[in-house]
């Protein structure tokens, strides 16, 4: 892709650098309105392109969706990327329902994916490093 912008980085806990600005795709993924999924990812590639490499999802952004957009994004350009992710987060049957569920349950049985795919399904929380 292009040129990298420069970006100050900081450290995390013992070793792991990233940017000290992140980008938070959860509205690539119709969460404040439609979406398109080609200017997502003109976006996300110019979000890294501009040296910004702290990327955060989460399962529940477009129920799976956003991941998989950023697996598009993730093929070619892994290496350049810390990812950030949770789970946990469920949507309330009722308003004012539990937002979050830490169950152990959540995980059990629940595969995990690699890194430079993801996919539907859920993640565990976790910090995933550029892949070497």
């Amino acid at each position: 892709m292009g040129q990298q912008g420069s970006v100050s980085s900081i450290e995390l806990g013992q070793g792991l650098k990233v940017t000290e600005q992140g980008f938070g795709c959860m509205s690539l993924s119709s969460a404040y309105g439609a979406a398109d999924d080609a200017e997502s990812l003109r976006t996300v590639n110019h979000v890294i392109d501009s040296g910004i490499t702290f990327l955060d999802t989460a399962n529940i952004y477009g129920a799976g969706h956003n991941e998989s957009l950023l697996a598009e994004v993730l093929k070619t350009r892994r290496a350049e990327v810390t990812l950030a992710t949770k789970a946990g987060i469920v949507r309330p049957k009722n308003p004012g329902d539990p937002r979050a569920n830490g169950s152990p349950r959540l995980h059990q049985g629940m595969p995990r994916r690699k890194p430079e795919a993801p996919g539907r399904g859920t993640y565990r929380p976790v910090l995933l490093p550029p892949s070497r």
